[in-house]
C-alpha cells in the first residue's frame, strides 16, 4: 500500500494491519494463519461454515467436479459442473454427508451448470457470482 493513503486506511485500524487472515495464537505467542475470512459463510443464525472444509467433505463423496458452495439467501447451495450425476443422484449420494451437519447447515439446493464455475484471474470461485445468479433465477 505504498503510497496508497485511501488502501491503507482501509486495512489499518488503530494501528493493526486487517487482512482477512484467519487464525491463532498459541502457548508461546505465534500466529498461526488457519484460513480466509472470504472462505467462511456466516448463517443469519450466526452460525460459521468453514467452507475448504465443508467442500472437502463433499467432495469425497463427489469426486473431483468444479464445484463449490456458496450462501443464497439464508443457506449454502452446492454448485457443481463436469458432474455426469443426475441432480437427484448428486443429493442422493450428499445425504449421508449432510447428515453429520446441523440442519441449518446442510445444503439447501444442488445447482448443476452447464458452464464452468465463474473464477477470478487467479483462479478463485468468484462464490458472490454464483449466489448473483442463483437470486436472480428465482
Amino acid at each position: 500500500y505504498y503510497k496508497m493513503p485511501e488502501e491503507t486506511a482501509k486495512v489499518l485500524r488503530g494501528g493493526v494491519l486487517f487482512t482477512g487472515d484467519l487464525g491463532r495464537f498459541d502457548e508461546s505467542g505465534a500466529l498461526h494463519v488457519t484460513g480466509r475470512k472470504k472462505e467462511m459463510l456466516v448463517l443469519p443464525d450466526g452460525t460459521k461454515v468453514f467452507l475448504p472444509e465443508y467442500e472437502a467433505a463433499i467432495r469425497s463423496v463427489l469426486g473431483e467436479a468444479d464445484m463449490a458452495v456458496a450462501q443464497v439467501g439464508q443457506a449454502p447451495v452446492l454448485f457443481l459442473h463436469g458432474n455426469t450425476l443426475a441432480r437427484e443422484e448428486i443429493i442422493k449420494k450428499l445425504s449421508t454427508v449432510m447428515a453429520g451437519y446441523p440442519r441449518g447447515q446442510q445444503l439447501k439446493d444442488v445447482v448443476v451448470l452447464a458452464k464452468p464455475l465463474p473464477r477470478t484471474a487467479t483462479g478463485k470461485v468468484k462464490r458472490w457470482e454464483l449466489a448473483k445468479q442463483a437470486e436472480a433465477g428465482r
